[in-house]
């Protein structure tokens, strides 16, 4: 999320840490908010996601993700809870 908190950066710096450490030498990898999830023609961007499938260096965006997280804020916390996870999980259901 552009313009974040430091509060929210570390939030998201130590989930991706995590995940990066656990998956160290595994097929998965994680990323950051710049990698988008791409479900029915809509475009997300979560806080931390792990994908398992083989994205080209290239890619700007999956359709595959195996975990997504996002660390709410104030401001966008209404989009994160409805919009997104509606998507979100009618993608699980796939």
């Amino acid at each position: 999320m552009a313009g974040a908190k430091a509060a929210h950066n570390h939030i998201v710096s130590n989930i991706n840490s995590a995940f990066h450490i656990h998956l160290k030498g595994k097929s998965c990898s994680s990323m950051m908010s710049d990698m988008k999830v791409k479900i029915d023609g809509c475009y997300f961007y979560p806080a931390v996601l792990v994908d398992c499938s083989d994205l080209a260096d290239d890619s700007v965006f999956t359709e595959t993700p195996t975990i997504i997280v996002e660390v709410l804020s104030k401001s966008t916390r209404q989009i994160d809870r409805v919009i997104k996870r509606e998507k979100y999980l009618q993608n699980v259901s796939n």
